[in-house]
This record gives C-alpha cells, sequence and structure tokens, in this order.
C-alpha cells in the first residue's frame, strides 16, 4: 500500500481510487457526474418534497470531507447538508446550457459533495438536476436515485440506505490484506500476476487518434436503437448464449481493433462492487478494470461476442487489485506507454419504473481525461440509448456520430440482421469477422462523395492500345529479352 492510500482510511477502495485522481486533478470537474431528470407532468414544489426526501433518506449526502495534517477525514452530519433548490424559470434550451454549465464545475470538497435544482420550464414540467462528487455515489447509484425519486412522486415510501456505517468495517479490511480486495493476496501476489499475464504479449494502441488535446472539455451525442435491432440482437442471444452488452462491447472491440489497425483492443469497463446486501445503497463501490480482447479476423461474430464476455468477467474477478495498482504493475513491466486505454464502455444494469411520462440522462464526464466514453441506458419505454461522451479537440460531434454508427452497423451485420416475419430470425449470419464492415452509412457516403480531379483519357493512347498498334506495325521486332531468349511483339500479343 502507498503512502496515500494509507492515509485514506475511512474509504473502501473506490472512493481511496476516485479521491487519488483528486489530488492529481485538483480544482477540476474531472469527478463531477450528474443526472438530468426530465418531469412534463410535475410542479416544481412537487419535486423539490420528491428530491428531498431522498437526500434525507441517505448518509452519504449527511457527510462532508476535510484536510486534516494531509490526511482527508469524514465527518458525519445528522441530516442532509444541502436542500434541493428551485432555480428560476427558464426555456428548454436554456435549461440543458444551464446544466452543462453546471457540469462542468468542479466540487470544493471540503465545502460540499452534491447539489440538487429543480429548473421549471416555460414549456411546462421541470428538470431535476442533480450533480454529485463522485466519491459518494457511482454510475448505479445515481440510477437508485431516479428510481427513488420516482418512487416519492407515486407517494411511495422511501427506504433508508445507509453507506458509511458498513463501510467502516471494510475499509479496515482493505487496509489489513494491504488492499488486496475481496481475497486478500496482497501486494506482489495472484492479483498482480494475473494482470502481468492478460496483458504478455499485447498489440494494441491506446487510441485512435494518438495526439493530445488541449483542454478537457466534452460533447455529447445519443442514439437510440430501434425495437427491430433489439429482437434481432435479443434472438441472436439466445442463439450464441451472450447478453445484449457484451454483443455491443465485442462491436466496440471490433472497431478499435480494425481503427487503430491492431491485433488487440483495449477498453475499460466500470465493474460494480457491491455485495447483494448493497444492491439498494445509494453509494460509491464501482472499480474501474481493463479488459483485454484478442480479434482473430477468422472468428465468427458470436465467438467474439463469448471471448469479450470471457475476458470481462475475468478481469471483474481481479478488480479488487486497484486501478492505479494495475497501472503500476503493467508500466513496472513495459507493457503499456503513456495510456493504457482512451476508451471506456459502460453499461447501466437498471430498468426504471414508473406509471408517468419521464425521461432521464447521465452525464459522467464533467470534464474528460479519456477521449471517449460509450455508455448504454435502459430507456423508460424499455428500448437501449446509446450514448457517446467525448472529449473536445480529439473528436467532434460528427465524429463521434461516425463512431456510435460504425458501432451500430458492426452489431446490425454481426447479429445476421433481418427477423423475416417479425418473430423469428432468418438464420442469415455472418461466417467470419473479416466478412463486417466497420466503418458506418454515414460515413461511408461522405468518404464516397469525395472525388479528386479528373483528367481525359484518350483511349489511342493507353499502355495497351500504344502496345496493339506496335506490335501490329512490327510484329516481328524484338520487345523483349530474358537472358538468351529474346520475344517479338507478335509473340508477346498472343500471349
Amino acid at each position: 500500500m502507498t503512502i496515500a492510500e494509507k492515509q485514506m482510511s475511512g474509504f473502501n477502495l473506490s472512493q481511496t481510487q476516485i479521491i487519488m485522481t483528486e489530488q492529481v486533478c485538483s480544482g477540476s470537474a474531472k469527478n463531477t457526474i450528474s443526472l438530468k431528470l426530465h418531469l412534463p407532468g410535475f410542479s416544481s414544489h412537487k419535486v423539490k418534497e420528491a428530491a428531498d426526501a431522498v437526500l434525507d433518506s441517505a448518509d452519504i449526502f449527511a457527510v462532508s470531507l476535510s484536510l486534516k495534517d494531509g490526511e482527508w477525514v469524514i465527518s458525519r452530519g445528522e441530516g442532509k447538508i444541502w436542500g434541493c433548490s428551485i432555480e428560476k424559470e427558464r426555456t428548454l434550451g436554456l435549461a440543458e446550457e444551464y446544466m452543462a454549465a453546471m457540469d462542468r464545475r468542479p466540487f470544493h470538497m471540503e465545502q460540499c459533495l452534491y447539489q440538487a435544482t429543480v429548473i421549471p420550464l416555460f414549456e411546462g414540467g421541470v428538470f431535476l438536476y442533480v450533480r454529485f462528487h463522485h466519491v459518494i455515489i457511482d454510475g448505479y447509484g445515481m440510477s437508485l436515485f431516479v428510481q427513488k425519486t420516482l418512487d416519492a412522486l407515486a407517494e411511495k415510501a422511501v427506504a433508508r440506505s445507509v453507506f458509511f456505517t458498513e463501510n467502516d468495517a471494510l475499509s479496515e479490511t482493505v487496509c489489513e490484506n494491504g488492499d488486496a480486495g475481496e481475497d486478500g493476496n496482497g501486494e506482489g501476489g495472484q492479483e498482480e500476476e494475473f494482470w502481468r499475464s492478460c496483458f504478455a504479449g499485447a498489440e494494441f494502441e491506446g487510441a485512435v487518434f494518438p495526439q493530445k488535446a488541449d483542454g478537457n472539455g466534452y460533447g455529447s451525442c445519443r442514439v437510440s436503437i430501434s425495437e427491430k435491432q433489439i429482437r434481432e440482437m435479443e434472438e441472436f442471444g439466445k442463439r450464441e448464449n451472450v447478453s445484449i452488452p457484451y454483443i455491443f462491447a465485442a462491436s466496440y472491440a471490433l472497431y478499435l481493433s480494425q481503427a487503430t489497425g491492431k491485433k488487440d483492443a483495449v477498453f475499460l469497463m466500470p465493474r460494480l462492487n457491491r455485495t447483494s446486501g448493497q444492491m439498494d445503497t445509494l453509494g460509491c463501490y464501482t472499480l474501474l478494470v481493463p479488459v483485454r480482447v484478442q480479434v482473430e479476423r477468422t472468428d465468427t461474430f458470436g465467438e467474439l461476442c463469448r471471448n469479450v464476455e470471457r475476458v470481462s468477467r475475468e478481469a471483474s474477478a481481479h478488480k479488487g487489485c486497484g486501478f492505479n495498482r494495475i497501472l503500476s504493475v503493467l508500466r513496472a513491466e513495459d507493457m503499456i506507454g503513456e495510456s493504457l486505454s482512451e476508451y471506456v464502455f459502460n453499461f447501466y444494469r437498471f430498468s426504471f419504473r414508473a406509471e408517468f411520462d419521464y425521461s432521464v440522462r447521465f452525464s459522467v464526464a464533467g470534464e474528460m481525461s479519456n477521449h471517449l466514453t460509450f455508455s448504454m441506458f435502459y430507456n423508460q419505454n424499455g428500448g437501449l440509448d446509446l450514448q457517446a461522451d467525448y472529449r473536445e479537440n480529439v473528436y467532434t460531434e460528427e465524429k463521434a456520430g461516425y463512431f456510435c454508427d460504425a458501432v451500430q452497423t458492426i452489431v446490425t451485420q454481426g447479429t445476421a440482421g433481418s427477423l423475416e416475419d417479425g418473430s423469428q430470425p432468418s438464420g442469415k449470419t455472418v461466417k467470419k469477422l473479416s466478412d463486417i464492415k466497420t466503418i458506418g452509412e454515414t460515413e461511408y457516403r461522405k468518404l464516397m462523395s469525395v472525388k479528386g480531379k479528373t483528367f481525359p483519357v484518350d483511349e489511342e493512347l493507353t499502355i495497351p492500345s500504344l502496345f496493339r498498334r506496335a506490335a501490329k506495325q512490327h510484329p516481328n521486332a524484338p520487345a523483349l529479352y530474358a537472358g538468351e531468349h529474346a520475344f517479338t511483339f507478335g509473340q508477346l500479343e498472343k500471349l
């Protein structure tokens, strides 16, 4: 355990990793995450009342941090530090601008770790905007916050959520085991050996666009998956024994491998680190793990999906090592360059329940340090949305759109792409990965529309026509010498 890690007693491993990045990127919004819940049928005061009920229910909203002798110390209060406020009325467009600006505002960790705001809309309804410091909540916890708010709006009781009391015993266990996680292998043990073995001989690039970018602003684009494509993926998943998230993860891996020209694809995946008893707890438990996928062009798409599922589960089983230690181990062995990967694949495994209209979006990129985070969400209609949060000056909205389009194109081809009668798969499958086009239709049309300068061609002055003319005029003249042998124009024309 490093000195920095020892100073963070009272935190679990997930929180320790986050605070370490906060120390490196002090004064940034790197660890700011947020939710934007649109509620067209509710008043500001009703939504404020529901949000306050959720804030009152969880101890993470009653804690503050302070620095004492260089050590972060947790202080617990009796109730929430701040209540939900009501902003001035805005148009939908101005509300979006306000929330985007707040996403980029860093938290002062010694003052407050969250902010909840209701934004009334001129068009009717409200936005509930809540931003958090990642040290108190993860993406799954944000999903729980949304569900608890929806329940409160439906006049349902909001259950108490306790995170920090349970955490004390956990943090002591982590320290006793040398921060090795659940299996207690200790520093230099089996966990580190797994990651050395995992990346031995890896051939990959950390980024499609390797240039360094000034600034860390971000943009975002989002697309919805059609019902037809969801049904196709479900049928494919049954045939190939693989779930939908790994179908998209496999498409992600194939695209990265093709775009970088390398045999391997490497991306990062946030993985839950919760026990069954913690699945209804608002808090931070997620750990980040790298996933290495070896892409064999002779494999089928189904084989790639199963391979991605296997290696991601293996990586998750060794997440207790902690991402910072994984980086240290791989760098010590010269297995990675400056960056392990600039790409994150994230799936929100949460289905919301409500009997009224709403929509929700998450942002995990107050400031971008990586190039692109690709996320999957279940939407309120039971469908799937894809969101790409991208780092400006590396990706533009157009480039990020091409990225999403390419992933969808790969999924469509890989899962056989057609249900002829609306319920049964056609049985058509792409046999090999080499048969799959890894560029989206929009980008393909743009590339095909680009034409260079054209020049008129005189058919009588091409090399074949000039040769035929010489053979007609001088059939017996030598045209080619090969050692002691010579061939005439007439002989070559007959070949």
